[in-house]
């Protein structure tokens, strides 16, 4: 009994030197969250909110992926580079590749320079971004835990060194689809960390997904999705959804409690996903100051696709050697056709 008590007593202390913030049911390294495949540290915030930032939910869309359906996430490989290290997730990603701002979105009067020829001007035209973006933000309460298999307090040490565990006192989940038509926009600058800090029943993702040209070129010989794939950036969302529900226990979210949410072109996301037939993960819907104007067919996208392919410089050949030479081309070649491409 004796023996019983004192190590009743050092198990707190113990749990606290190993960087353990709480022991039995709710036991987890400060600010470090486990997937099974790699481990991700946090930074904390508010003093009550853990944010994860830039955790990938995809292959990089990158080679032979771009314009193609987003690959699910390889987490041998993620776990081979870890190579058993805490992988930093304290700073924002790099967002995806922006188009052009909309002229209607640009200040009154018109900017002036005789250079201004397309939808954007100076630091408005698209380009800025990179390719690999395919991540999400995810804002945790800091005591929204994965539980331990461990009942016992007794029994820490045989838990720790197991490793083993099951979700306990998970919260519902918000997962949000930034705004931007379709063509640009930045989940950093969309921070959910005071929304976690006033209601602590929640875990938030944000999610990064193509954009513009890199997300939704669209040509009628893309359907079956052996040269290509349409609206890749709508599929990003989609794979997003799937990553969330296989992973979000860990960090303290309810994979059965996913209510998506956006706002503008995000709203509009949310229509498209209430109505597509893959990847109902989701069991609510939130759609915020509505985007929905014509969807266009991929029929009438064609003409768009061979502008913007000549622009690139890939406007002979069929249409397979058509997407290799774009596959090939740079980042800054097409974003330089896509804002050709929008202003005409």
């Amino acid at each position: 009994m004796v023996a019983l008590r004192i190590w009743a007593a050092l198990t707190p202390l113990l749990a606290t030197a190993l960087g353990f913030s709480e022991v039995g049911p709710r036991l987890r390294k400060r600010g470090v969250v486990g997937t099974g495949y790699a481990s991700y540290r946090g930074v904390d915030t508010y003093g009550d909110v853990t944010s994860y930032l830039g955790i990938p939910y995809a292959e990089p869309p990158l080679g032979n992926l771009r314009f193609r359906a987003p690959k699910a996430l390889d987490v041998a490989r993620v776990s081979r580079e870890a190579g058993g290290k805490v992988v930093d997730a304290t700073q924002y990603p790099d967002f995806c590749v922006q188009g052009p701002l909309f002229r209607e979105y640009l200040p009154a009067p018109l900017p002036s320079d005789p250079s201004f020829t397309g939808t954007g001007a100076g630091g408005d035209r698209g380009g800025a971004g990179s390719e690999d973006c395919l991540r999400v933000n995810i804002y945790t309460p800091s005591k929204a835990r994965a539980g331990s298999d461990c009942e016992s307090r007794f029994f820490i040490l045989p838990c720790i060194q197991s490793g083993t565990h099951r979700p306990r006192s998970l919260v519902p989940v918000l997962f949000y689809i930034h705004g931007g038509g379709y063509i640009y926009g930045n989940p950093a600058n969309f921070p959910f960390d005071h929304w976690v800090h006033q209601s602590q029943g929640v875990v938030v993702v944000s999610v990064y997904y193509r954009l513009a040209t890199f997300g939704f070129l669209s040509h009628p010989d893309f359907a079956g999705g052996v040269i290509a794939d349409n609206n890749v950036g709508f599929l990003d969302q989609v794979q997003a959804l799937k990553w969330v529900e296989s992973y979000i226990s860990y960090f303290g979210g309810d994979p059965g409690k996913i209510t998506i949410d956006g706002e503008s072109a995000g709203g509009s996301s949310v229509l498209l996903h209430l109505v597509s037939t893959g990847g109902k993960v989701f069991k609510q819907a939130i759609s915020q100051s509505l985007f929905r104007g014509p969807v266009p067919t991929v029929d009438q996208q064609k003409g768009l696709f061979d502008y913007f392919a000549a622009e690139a410089g890939c406007g002979t050949g069929d249409i397979t050697t058509t997407v290799a030479c774009l596959r090939q081309v740079s980042v800054s070649t097409l974003a330089i056709a896509q804002d050709a491409a929008h202003g005409s």
